[in-house]
């Protein structure tokens, strides 16, 4: 006995608007099956709405903007001329090309986009994000993956419980966070937080000011700017070591320590920052390292509850990794 399985179709239209739905017969619910639809519309509307309870999505060339949903299929959305509203239950969610700001929603898959003109946020409940490149600001987060930004023309904010966070260049000011994860910037526009449970935190070419902190790590921070923009400025590690390049002509006021320095010490390329040790024969000696750099400015703290603390004139980036 063959059993057929039916899927009722059916089109409208309401003003402005033009609908198609498909829906299972009520005898079909209860078995599996699959279907595909496939609709050609016109290049030029201003508004798609693509929904599914579990299947995956596909949406290109639109010149307006895209609403699409699904209850745990993958996504994939190109050439879109106007805004993107996607969200997935689960599942993988890939963007080609947005002109105007996304926000992508998944459960737990991951989300990469090759460019986005517009403002973007990207969540996923667990899975990795990458962006090749976006040309405004970016808000990302993930419960547990990875995050990785190429280029970021604006400002970024992203958040992970304990992936790596990688990030290129970003024009503004960059907040990046991670659980446990190591962090790596290579450039920042503008003031930087940076936080990790306890990776590496590596920072390069910083214009203005930054605020990094690990639980048990490496931290490398690279200054270039020497105008007003510089700020105040802390770096911390409880286990590690901690190198900083700092401009020839900065003007910056330096107050570094080691907390148990025992085979460790701080090293400077800079005679105005004076090192001083204190506690040799009474238990645990502590190093400290005072300065005005060029007449003094921002203060930099630089503390490490155990490890090196080296003060370098900023030249090339080659080899510049925690020790």
């Amino acid at each position: 006995m063959t059993t057929r399985s039916t899927c009722r179709v059916s089109a409208g239209s309401q003003g402005d608007w033009a609908w198609i739905r498909g829906q299972a017969s009520e005898r079909q619910k209860t078995r599996s099956f699959s279907a595909e639809f496939s609709v050609q519309v016109p290049r030029g509307l201003e508004l798609v709405k693509a929904e599914t309870g579990g299947g995956s999505l596909e949406v290109k060339a639109i010149s307006g903007r895209v609403e699409a949903e699904t209850g745990g299929g993958s996504m994939h959305l190109d050439d879109i001329g106007g805004g993107i509203e996607a969200r997935s239950g689960g599942g993988n969610v890939e963007v080609g090309y947005v002109a105007q700001d996304a926000r992508l929603e998944t459960g737990g898959g991951s989300i990469h986009i090759r460019g986005v003109d517009g403002n973007l946020e990207a969540q996923s409940g667990g899975g990795n994000i990458q962006i090749d490149e976006g040309k405004a600001s970016m808000t990302l987060h993930t419960g547990g993956g990875s995050i990785q930004v190429n280029k970021c023309g604006g400002d970024l904010e992203a958040s992970t419980g304990g992936g790596m966070i990688s990030a290129g260049n970003v024009a503004g000011k960059a907040d990046l966070e991670t659980g446990g994860g190591s962090i790596r910037l290579a450039s920042a526009g503008g003031p930087v937080h940076a936080e990790s449970g306890g990776g590496s935190v590596e920072l390069y070419k910083l214009s203005s000011g930054v605020q990094a902190e690990t639980g048990s790590g490496g931290i490398v921070a690279e200054f270039v700017g020497t105008g007003p923009e510089f700020r105040n400025s802390r770096l911390e590690t409880a286990a590690g070591d901690i190198r900083v390049f700092l401009p020839q002509n900065l003007p910056v006021s330096v107050y570094a320590a080691i907390d148990v320095s025992d085979g460790h010490a701080i090293h400077s390329d800079f005679s105005a920052l004076k090192v001083t040790s204190e506690g040799e024969g009474y238990g645990p000696r502590e190093t400290y390292c005072r300065g005005d750099l060029n007449g003094g400015g921002p203060k930099l703290h630089v503390h490490t509850t155990t490890g090196n603390i080296d003060f370098l004139q900023t030249a090339s980036t080659a080899n510049r990794k925690p020790h």
